[in-house]
Protein backbone atom coordinates (compact mmCIF):
# COMPACT_ATOMS: atom_id res chain seq x y z
CA UNK A 1 0.00 0.00 0.00
CA UNK A 2 1.26 3.49 -0.77
CA UNK A 3 2.23 5.67 2.16
CA UNK A 4 1.70 9.45 2.44
CA UNK A 5 5.41 10.00 1.72
CA UNK A 6 5.02 8.38 -1.70
CA UNK A 7 3.35 11.48 -3.16
CA UNK A 8 6.55 13.17 -4.38
CA UNK A 9 7.74 9.93 -5.97
CA UNK A 10 4.43 9.51 -7.79
CA UNK A 11 4.59 13.13 -9.02
CA UNK A 12 8.13 12.56 -10.29
CA UNK A 13 7.06 9.40 -12.09
CA UNK A 14 4.23 11.34 -13.75
CA UNK A 15 6.53 14.18 -14.81
CA UNK A 16 7.73 13.54 -18.34
CA UNK A 17 10.61 16.00 -17.96
CA UNK A 18 11.95 13.81 -15.15
CA UNK A 19 11.16 10.28 -16.29
CA UNK A 20 11.57 10.98 -20.01
CA UNK A 21 14.79 12.86 -19.45
CA UNK A 22 16.38 9.70 -18.12
CA UNK A 23 16.54 8.36 -21.64
CA UNK A 24 17.85 11.44 -23.46
CA UNK A 25 19.96 13.27 -20.86
CA UNK A 26 21.35 10.37 -18.92
CA UNK A 27 23.29 12.47 -16.39
CA UNK A 28 20.54 14.92 -15.44
CA UNK A 29 18.29 12.69 -13.34
CA UNK A 30 21.09 10.94 -11.41
CA UNK A 31 22.77 14.32 -10.84
CA UNK A 32 19.56 15.89 -9.55
CA UNK A 33 19.03 12.88 -7.31
CA UNK A 34 22.55 13.07 -5.88
CA UNK A 35 22.23 16.80 -5.27
CA UNK A 36 18.91 16.24 -3.52
CA UNK A 37 20.54 13.63 -1.27
CA UNK A 38 23.46 15.99 -0.60
CA UNK A 39 21.02 18.69 0.48
CA UNK A 40 19.13 16.17 2.61
CA UNK A 41 22.27 15.04 4.42
CA UNK A 42 23.45 18.63 4.85
CA UNK A 43 20.17 19.58 6.51
CA UNK A 44 20.32 16.47 8.73
CA UNK A 45 23.96 17.11 9.65
CA UNK A 46 24.06 20.83 10.49
CA UNK A 47 21.72 20.80 13.52
CA UNK A 48 23.80 17.99 15.05
CA UNK A 49 27.18 19.69 14.67
CA UNK A 50 29.84 19.41 15.93
CA UNK A 51 29.13 15.70 16.50
CA UNK A 52 26.72 14.42 13.83
CA UNK A 53 25.99 10.69 13.48
CA UNK A 54 28.63 8.93 11.39
CA UNK A 55 25.97 7.50 9.06
CA UNK A 56 24.93 11.07 8.16
CA UNK A 57 28.56 12.06 7.54
CA UNK A 58 29.12 9.04 5.29
CA UNK A 59 25.80 9.61 3.50
CA UNK A 60 26.87 13.17 2.75
CA UNK A 61 30.20 11.94 1.37
CA UNK A 62 28.41 9.36 -0.77
CA UNK A 63 25.94 11.88 -2.19
CA UNK A 64 28.53 14.60 -2.87
CA UNK A 65 31.04 12.15 -4.33
CA UNK A 66 28.50 10.68 -6.72
CA UNK A 67 27.24 14.14 -7.70
CA UNK A 68 30.73 15.51 -8.42
CA UNK A 69 31.51 12.30 -10.30
CA UNK A 70 28.65 13.18 -12.63
CA UNK A 71 29.01 16.96 -13.03
CA UNK A 72 31.49 19.52 -11.77
CA UNK A 73 28.54 21.77 -10.87
CA UNK A 74 28.12 19.63 -7.77
CA UNK A 75 30.77 21.77 -6.10
CA UNK A 76 27.76 23.91 -5.20
CA UNK A 77 26.81 21.19 -2.70
CA UNK A 78 30.18 21.77 -1.01
CA UNK A 79 29.63 25.53 -1.18
CA UNK A 80 26.21 25.22 0.48
CA UNK A 81 27.68 22.96 3.15
CA UNK A 82 30.40 25.52 3.80
CA UNK A 83 27.85 28.31 4.17
CA UNK A 84 25.82 26.16 6.55
CA UNK A 85 28.94 25.42 8.62
CA UNK A 86 29.80 29.10 8.87
CA UNK A 87 26.26 30.02 9.88
CA UNK A 88 26.13 27.20 12.45
CA UNK A 89 29.45 28.39 13.91
CA UNK A 90 28.19 31.97 14.12
CA UNK A 91 25.15 30.74 16.04
CA UNK A 92 27.19 28.43 18.29
CA UNK A 93 27.51 30.86 21.15
CA UNK A 94 30.09 33.36 22.36
CA UNK A 95 32.87 34.41 19.96
CA UNK A 96 35.51 32.34 21.77
CA UNK A 97 33.50 29.17 21.22
CA UNK A 98 32.67 29.77 17.56
CA UNK A 99 36.09 29.01 16.13
CA UNK A 100 36.41 25.78 18.15
CA UNK A 101 32.93 24.75 17.02
CA UNK A 102 33.81 25.44 13.38
CA UNK A 103 37.12 23.56 13.54
CA UNK A 104 35.57 20.52 15.30
CA UNK A 105 32.77 20.51 12.73
CA UNK A 106 35.27 20.57 9.86
CA UNK A 107 37.29 17.78 11.45
CA UNK A 108 34.26 15.53 11.81
CA UNK A 109 33.52 16.02 8.09
CA UNK A 110 36.92 14.73 6.94
CA UNK A 111 35.54 11.19 6.38
CA UNK A 112 32.79 12.66 4.15
CA UNK A 113 35.43 14.46 2.14
CA UNK A 114 37.50 11.29 1.76
CA UNK A 115 34.48 9.27 0.62
CA UNK A 116 33.54 12.05 -1.82
CA UNK A 117 37.03 12.23 -3.33
CA UNK A 118 37.25 8.45 -3.72
CA UNK A 119 33.86 8.28 -5.44
CA UNK A 120 34.62 11.31 -7.60
CA UNK A 121 37.85 9.63 -8.72
CA UNK A 122 36.07 6.34 -9.35
CA UNK A 123 33.32 7.87 -11.50
CA UNK A 124 35.39 10.69 -13.04
CA UNK A 125 39.02 9.53 -13.08
CA UNK A 126 40.30 12.60 -14.95
CA UNK A 127 39.35 14.77 -11.95
CA UNK A 128 42.04 13.17 -9.77
CA UNK A 129 44.74 12.56 -12.40
CA UNK A 130 46.31 15.98 -11.76
CA UNK A 131 45.88 18.40 -8.85
CA UNK A 132 44.37 21.21 -10.95
CA UNK A 133 41.90 19.20 -13.03
CA UNK A 134 38.88 19.95 -10.86
CA UNK A 135 39.63 23.68 -11.02
CA UNK A 136 40.16 23.42 -14.79
CA UNK A 137 36.77 21.73 -15.20
CA UNK A 138 35.01 24.31 -13.00
CA UNK A 139 36.63 27.15 -14.95
CA UNK A 140 35.63 25.63 -18.29
CA UNK A 141 32.08 25.14 -17.00
CA UNK A 142 31.86 28.77 -15.87
CA UNK A 143 32.72 29.92 -19.41
CA UNK A 144 30.27 27.59 -21.15
CA UNK A 145 28.10 29.42 -23.67
CA UNK A 146 24.41 29.09 -22.94
CA UNK A 147 23.31 30.89 -26.10
CA UNK A 148 20.99 28.23 -27.42
CA UNK A 149 18.06 28.30 -29.81
CA UNK A 150 14.56 27.14 -28.99
CA UNK A 151 11.38 26.85 -31.01
CA UNK A 152 8.22 28.55 -29.78
CA UNK A 153 5.06 28.36 -31.89
CA UNK A 154 7.11 27.47 -34.97
CA UNK A 155 9.55 30.39 -34.62
CA UNK A 156 13.20 30.10 -33.62
CA UNK A 157 14.34 32.29 -30.71
CA UNK A 158 17.54 32.64 -28.74
CA UNK A 159 16.88 31.21 -25.29
CA UNK A 160 17.09 34.68 -23.69
CA UNK A 161 14.66 36.26 -26.15
CA UNK A 162 11.58 34.06 -25.90
CA UNK A 163 8.13 35.68 -25.51
CA UNK A 164 6.95 36.54 -21.98
CA UNK A 165 4.32 33.81 -22.13
CA UNK A 166 6.94 31.11 -22.75
CA UNK A 167 7.51 30.07 -19.13
CA UNK A 168 3.81 29.65 -18.35
CA UNK A 169 3.25 27.67 -21.56
CA UNK A 170 6.34 25.56 -20.94
CA UNK A 171 5.28 24.67 -17.39
CA UNK A 172 1.73 23.91 -18.52
CA UNK A 173 3.04 21.42 -21.07
CA UNK A 174 5.84 19.88 -18.98
CA UNK A 175 4.31 19.48 -15.51
CA UNK A 176 1.98 16.60 -14.66
CA UNK A 177 -1.72 17.36 -14.63
CA UNK A 178 -2.01 16.43 -10.95
CA UNK A 179 0.54 19.10 -10.00
CA UNK A 180 -1.17 21.69 -12.19
CA UNK A 181 -4.47 20.84 -10.49
CA UNK A 182 -2.79 21.37 -7.14
CA UNK A 183 -1.50 24.77 -8.27
CA UNK A 184 -5.00 25.81 -9.36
Amino acid sequence: LPSPGDGPVVLLALTGAWSGGMFTHTKDVPFATCMTWALYFTTRLVPRLPAPPWITVLGLGLAVGCAIGLRVGAVFAVFYLGLALILAALLAGPPGRRLAFFLRSCLVLVPAGLVAVVLMGLFWPWSVMAPGNLVTAATAFSHFSFLLHTIVDGQIYLNGQVPRTYLVSYLAVRLPELLLLGVV
